[in-house]
């Protein structure tokens, strides 16, 4: 993953600072065309690798409304046996999810609405042709996307060789690119792990798994039948789309990831409270456009904090399917909440649950500000006494020179 500051010029290292302004000029806008060919190249493959896999991911929540619980005869309480494959398959997973898209919860919905009215077909139910169609889609785009995305930066095929070498130079100076650091280091992956500020937002992604998963379920409990239901989540999640697109947005342009995040938890906490106190389903399924709308616009902002304030490289990578693996842990306890502790029609206990997590959220968010805040300011004193060159090499984000993003 590429991390640009959106600083539109910088004085690189070995530069004079004494150019001329047209010579600064045609820097500028070099670098903002070059930063639109591989938003261009790059962000339709990365976005449709996210969509499909978005869906694969949660179209349990949609087959068990379908019947799929019924058809396996699965209790609420009984497990799954493989006790390795099953973490193997999350850790996995985890490594390859990128950015949080709030479109694919409202597409899933849509698309698994249509497919399970082909219930029967082929003598399949409905569930089976839901995994079976988005599988297929999955492979056949992932087939694609190996002659679709470059190997690293220095060999993106799509890029000429004095922009892949001005990229490289800013990156260098920003402090998120180091050939040296940046060698694969397995002391890293531990390095990671120890973060304050990657575990604090790792506890941040476990509870924001539980929020996210099962809103079918949830939308079947207020009375809508089955197939309405998949049609009935897609609302929410639609507007949760532009409300992400919109917050994603504001956080880019002002560098604020820890507010963004900040305010999506309080979104939750908003949605939840309405859906907890009020008693006409009209109401609580408006809190859902505001409770999704919440949970999914958090998304990018965490992703972006994990990685604006991770480095080296393989701390950065350590870091972010760090967290995407707790998202996926807290998927599966959000599993034993809804099915087999909280029960229908209210899910009062499973919803109080989800409170507390959008509470703790805030305090996290809170939390991780004051810390990273503190860190720069130690970081500002250290800078004041000593010069980079006397400073130890490859300390990744330890370095004083690496100011942590708020």
């Amino acid at each position: 993953m590429l991390a640009m500051t959106g600083k539109e010029q910088l004085t690189l290292p070995g530069e004079k600072a004494s150019q001329s302004d047209s010579e600064a000029n045609r820097k500028r806008i070099v670098s903002q065309a070059t930063l639109i060919k591989m938003d261009v190249r790059l962000m339709p493959v990365l976005a449709g690798i996210y969509l499909l896999s978005y869906l694969d991911r949660t179209n349990i929540g949609n087959a068990r409304i379908a019947g799929l619980q019924q058809d396996l005869e699965l209790t609420n309480t009984q497990g799954v046996g493989p006790d390795r494959v099953l973490p193997t398959m999350l850790t996995l997973w985890g490594t390859v999810a990128t950015l949080q898209a709030s479109l694919s919860g409202a597409f899933g919905g849509l698309l698994a609405y249509g497919v399970l009215k082909m219930d029967g077909m082929g003598g399949k139910p409905g569930w089976a042709w839901l995994f079976f169609l988005e599988g297929i889609v999955s492979v056949l785009f992932g087939l694609l996307s190996f002659f679709l995305l470059p190997h690293s930066l220095e060999r993106t095929f799509f890029l000429s060789q004095p922009e892949r070498e001005a990229i490289l130079s800013q990156l260098r100076y920003e402090g998120t690119l180091d050939e040296e650091a940046d060698s694969f280091n397995t002391k890293e992956i531990g390095r990671a792990l120890v973060l304050p500020h990657v575990l604090c937002i790792a506890t941040i992604y476990l509870l924001a798994g539980i929020i996210l998963a099962f809103t079918p379920t949830i939308l079947l409990a207020l009375g809508y039948a089955e197939t309405r239901a998949q049609l009935m989540s897609v609302p929410p999640f639609a507007a949760g789309f532009v409300v992400t697109i919109i917050a994603s947005a504001i956080s880019d342009k002002y560098g604020h990831r820890g507010a963004s995040a900040l305010t999506s938890s309080v979104l939750c906490i908003i949605g939840f409270i309405m859906y907890l106190c009020s008693k006409n389903p009209h109401v609580r399924y408006a809190s859902l456009f505001i409770s999704i709308a919440g949970i999914n616009s958090q998304g990018p902002a965490l992703a972006a904090w994990l990685s604006n304030n991770a480095a080296p490289q393989t701390r950065r990578a350590t870091a972010i399917a760090f967290g995407f693996i707790m998202t996926n842990v807290g998927a599966i306890i959000a599993l034993w909440l809804f099915s087999a502790w909280s029960r229908p029609p209210r899910y009062t206990e499973g919803t109080i649950v989800l409170l507390v997590a959008s509470c703790v959220m805030a305090v996290l968010c809170v939390c991780n500000l004051l810390y990273l805040y503190d860190q720069n300011r130690k970081k500002a004193v250290s800078r004041s006494k000593i010069v980079r060159t006397d400073e130890a090499p490859c300390l990744g984000d330890r370095s004083a020179w690496f100011i942590y993003a708020l």
